[in-house]
């Protein structure tokens, strides 16, 4: 006869799964996971993250919950330290800091904290996530750099181009203006011909002038 199995059981056995993907999960995100409980503060959990972005071992955390404060930039821990302390209250936070690893490189994370409460709406776990911000910081610098770069270079291309179609125009309308002046004065045939032949050129030179610098624009 076909049994049925205890729904309790079932229970038990989906939470146990659920919690072995959750696990699995943790361990191999790049970002650091804290699980913290509240009064007293302790650590819970962190996954292995936190040893590549803060540069320290995790076990020292179990030991001592904020020992990841070591490594904020001086000018920042106090800061640092009051939001964490917001975040052990039950409030949701959020905030950028830098971070100075025992080999002295320097890391930019942004970390996000998100209380839980139990079904009696009591503080009862607080989830911080780190997350090292570092490279695209940096790639969002450079492209607003480039970006600024190439507005500059615009600029000044457009600027160049304004100052040599002036400078040409100038000089242009010097040699047409000098042309039909000599086209109004008594001049002999071989004298006419060459004068004409020098408005043409420079009236073709002109068009081919200012096609190059649209061209250019």
């Amino acid at each position: 006869m076909f049994m049925e199995n205890d729904p309790a059981e079932i229970d038990v056995e989906t939470l146990r799964q659920a919690k072995e993907v959750l696990r699995r999960l943790a361990e191999n995100i790049r970002e650091v996971l804290f699980v913290v409980t509240p009064s007293p503060p302790r650590t819970a959990y962190v996954n292995p993250a936190y040893e590549e972005v803060f540069g320290r071992p995790r076990q020292e955390l179990y030991q001592r919950t904020n020992a990841w404060l070591d490594s904020v930039e001086s000018q920042s821990r106090a800061h640092v330290q009051s939001v964490f302390e917001k975040a052990l209250q039950g409030v949701a936070t959020e905030v950028v800091y830098r971070l100075i690893r025992c080999d002295g490189s320097v890391r930019l994370v942004h970390a996000r904290s998100f209380p839980i409460q139990d079904s009696k709406a009591k503080l009862e776990t607080i989830f911080l996530i780190v997350e090292d911000i570092t490279d695209s910081k940096r790639a969002m610098e450079g492209t607003a750099a480039a970006k600024v770069s190439a507005e500059a270079t615009k600029q000044a291309k457009s600027e160049f181009l304004a100052k040599i179609d002036h400078e040409i125009r100038t000089a242009m309308n010097g040699i047409v203006g000098m042309t039909d002046l000599l086209l109004n004065t008594k001049l002999d045939p071989e004298q006419l011909e060459y004068v004409q032949i020098a408005k043409t050129s420079t009236d073709s030179l002109i068009t081919n002038i200012y096609d190059l610098l649209k061209f250019l624009a």
